[in-house]
């Protein structure tokens, strides 16, 4: 009897060790996806941002002579279940040397459901 009772603990333990790993995967899983989606749509946001630095249009979206300001992205600004928000950190005129123009910038994308969720990218871009 002491024999079964030990058995029953031990393959109770088992399945429990079992349950705890596939639920804590469950739930890993299901964040890699949230943060997946969050990072494809903060590099949609980017490859948008280097189209307006290329046709130099940036800087009708915000105040390209300040440093730290906010990028007006419109439609861009929400996608589904994530709202974007881009800040143009700093622009620096290099064309007096004929190198063109270095903008540095972060995209950072949230989670509506789950604020804590968010992906973020910091690039620098250089426009001849």
């Amino acid at each position: 009897m002491i024999v079964t009772l030990i058995v029953t603990f031990i393959a109770s333990a088992f399945i429990a060790a079992l349950l705890y790993m596939l639920f804590n995967n469950v739930v890993t899983i299901g964040s890699k996806k949230r943060y997946s989606g969050s990072l494809e749509v903060a590099k949609g946001v980017s490859s948008y941002l280097m189209e307006l630095m290329d046709d130099d249009k940036l800087c009708s979206y915000t105040d390209c002579s300040k440093t730290n300001q906010p990028i007006q992205l419109g439609s861009y600004s929400s996608f589904g279940n994530y709202n974007a928000t881009a800040t143009l950190i700093k622009r620096i005129d290099l064309n007096n040397k004929g190198e063109g123009v270095v903008y540095s910038v972060e995209v950072i994308v949230r989670n509506q459901k789950i604020p804590s969720e968010h992906s973020v990218i910091d690039f620098v871009y250089r426009v001849y």
